[in-house]
């Protein structure tokens, strides 16, 4: 496809490793990297920067909001927006929204779940914390609902942590940063 559309490409990489590039720190303990995407979910469990362990979640932000759309009976655009405006965390006075959302986040978390189990009996070592990227990450709510799922530690990953930028612009970079972490991955590998 690259050569048919006269596109000069360097090279190809999978998503994980640009987004591990960009919010991995180093950890000396596991480090579970969860993206949570518009149609699926990834996870990597690194361990000394090496992927041990990684997992598709068939299930992302974008079945939120269709689940949104089917049970409030509204078209998709307008589920996107309910979605974005209420998020986890605000509760409707029967709150409806935020039990339908949590139907997915729940079937996600406990993927995850699962996953580390696998790995810590697997590999005898307990996963230090879970770094969420992605734009589902920003989901207002979610690194709260998230700390309440999980037993250890949960951050947003900073994606432009690595990158020297003017001063004035770390707020927004920290509040986008999970969602360009794929690709300031990506570029920073040329770097």
């Amino acid at each position: 496809i690259s050569k048919a559309s006269g596109l000069n490409t360097e090279f190809f990489e999978i998503e994980t490793f640009s987004a591990i590039r960009a919010v991995y720190e180093g950890d000396l303990a596991p480090v579970v990297i969860l993206d949570i995407g518009a149609g699926t979910s990834k996870l990597a469990v690194v361990d000394y920067g090496i992927v041990r362990l990684s997992h598709t979640i068939s299930k992302g932000s974008q079945d939120i909001t269709i689940a949104l759309s089917r049970s409030l009976d509204v078209d998709f655009a307008r589920a996107e927006q309910i979605k974005r405006e209420v998020g986890l965390m605000e509760k409707e006075t029967d709150g409806k929204i935020v039990s339908i959302m949590n139907t997915i986040i729940d079937y996600i978390f406990s993927e995850v779940n699962k996953v580390i189990a696998i790995y810590q009996q697997k590999y005898r070592r307990s996963v230090s914390k879970i770094v969420l990227i992605g734009g589902g990450a920003l989901l207002k709510g979610m690194l709260e609902t998230a700390g309440k799922n999980f037993e250890i530690p949960v951050t947003l990953g900073h994606a432009f942590g690595k990158v020297e930028y003017p001063a004035f612009l770390d707020k927004v970079l920290k509040e986008i940063g999970p969602s360009f972490a794929v690709a300031v991955g990506l570029a920073a590998r040329q770097l």
